[in-house]
């Protein structure tokens, strides 16, 4: 399966890098998928990085209703009002712990920023 690609230009015009995360159940065929890759219409180089240290990194954005469930904003009583700032509050808190970013503020949701690795992603969300 794979687990990620990634396109990007290289200082070669008209060639491209492509990165290619795959993870192969226990007794599975890497040989195989190299092969496979190869065959692909002008492939220049494969090369495999599974002892190589690297640091991996996830970006997240997100958008959160910073309004509790259920709430559709069109109630406006003190305690509606104050329900909505204690959910935005724990949002931002959530946030804070996990050293995130709310990059913008919408008139019914938060978009929220965060880059780290796939652990830390999975346990903010």
């Amino acid at each position: 399966n794979i687990n990620s690609l990634v396109v990007a230009t290289t200082e070669v015009p008209d060639l491209s890098r492509m990165t290619i995360t795959l993870s192969l159940k226990q007794g599975s065929n890497f040989s195989q998928a190299i092969k496979q890759l190869e065959g692909l219409v002008e492939v220049w180089a494969v090369l495999d990085y599974t002892d190589t240290q690297c640091l991996e990194r996830e970006l997240l954005l997100i958008k959160m209703a910073h309004h509790p469930p259920g709430d559709e904003g069109t109630v406006h009583s003190s305690e509606m009002k104050m329900l909505r700032h204690a959910h935005r509050a724990a949002i931002k808190n959530l946030a804070e712990v996990f050293k995130a970013e709310v990059i913008d503020v919408g008139s019914q949701d938060l978009t929220i920023q965060l880059c780290g690795k796939s652990s830390r992603i999975d346990n903010f969300i």
